[in-house]
């Protein structure tokens, strides 16, 4: 079932819209990186002219950096939805959505164990991971900023969401 589900990725092409999305986020980033020194520079001259133009590139700078935050949660949620896409296309070539209902079940259990004995999380390896360890307990124990904290920052929908659609599957067959 869960070759299934990475075979699903790879059926629908989920590496490349993940790719364009990460591009614009980048082209964002570097734009903020080339505008960023010129603000400092601009902002630190005596003169009028150059720190009216500080102040035009202060706007630019806080609609880039929305813009990159923007990019961000809507590449979180483009992979959201392709993740739940994975597991109705994965569950369909098994033919047993029960297994991944399974297999996601004991990869959150193994995932909330692991980062409950570690002290700290590594900010770079967070997005890669199946199930958030950013929290030490499941989805249904958070409170509401965190999961909305969660639904922003997250790749990958919660597994008990993802178990409930896997077994609204088998019921519904």
């Amino acid at each position: 079932a869960v070759v299934g589900h990475e075979l699903a990725h790879i059926i629908n092409r989920d590496s490349l819209s993940t790719s364009i999305c990460h591009a614009f986020g980048n082209l964002i980033n570097v734009q903020l990186r080339i505008v960023r020194p010129i603000f400092w520079f601009l902002i630190s001259r005596k003169h009028w002219l150059p720190r009216l133009l500080g102040f035009v590139i202060t706007g630019l700078l806080l609609v880039l950096m929305i813009a990159s935050q923007f990019v961000e949660v809507l590449t979180n949620q483009i992979s959201k939805r392709r993740e739940y896409r994975a597991d109705m296309t994965g569950s369909s070539i098994s033919r047993d959505p029960l297994s991944l209902a399974s297999a996601l079940d004991k990869m959150e259990k193994a995932t909330i164990a692991v980062y409950k004995e570690l002290e700290a999380i590594p900010d770079g390896t967070r997005k890669i991971h199946t199930v958030n360890p950013a929290f030490d307990r499941s989805y249904s124990d958070l409170n509401v900023f965190e999961k909305m904290y969660y639904q922003l920052k997250s790749t990958h929908p919660p597994a008990e969401k993802r178990i409930e659609r896997l077994l609204s599957l088998k019921k519904d067959e």
